[in-house]
């Protein structure tokens, strides 16, 4: 596999991240800037801020929303998941997922999941 084959981002961008806040524990608002070098330009940075609460008997729950700002386009796809999850064993638990875009730049309108948590 050529190498830039296993970069998540593509062979031509690069992604930087710098914390920019913290607002206690689990709660964290990271800014991230995407610019790629070959080809159409891309100019984007994020405000991402993600909580995560413990609840009793292994449950919990999470918020994670994202505002991106795309500087080519001017738009700003704004999106929200909520998840409430159950440890079923340490290593292993549950848990579902309600999405839902946000503003008119949305990139979807809402959705739904479950998954599983694996935790090594």
């Amino acid at each position: 596999m050529p190498p830039h084959a296993r970069l998540g981002l593509g062979p031509d961008r690069t992604a930087r991240r710098s914390l920019v806040g913290e607002g206690g524990p689990g709660c964290r608002a990271p800014h991230a800037e995407l610019v790629e070098y070959d080809g159409a330009p891309v100019n984007q940075t994020a405000i991402r801020v993600i909580a995560i609460q413990s609840l009793p008997k292994a449950f919990w729950a999470k918020l994670d929303t994202i505002v991106p700002f795309d500087w080519e386009n001017d738009i700003i796809p704004a999106t929200v998941e909520m998840q409430g999850g159950r440890m079923l064993t340490s290593a292993l638990g549950l848990y579902f997922d309600v999405l839902v875009g946000i503003g008119s730049d949305r990139p979807y309108d809402w959705g739904v999941g479950i998954g599983m948590r694996i935790s090594y």
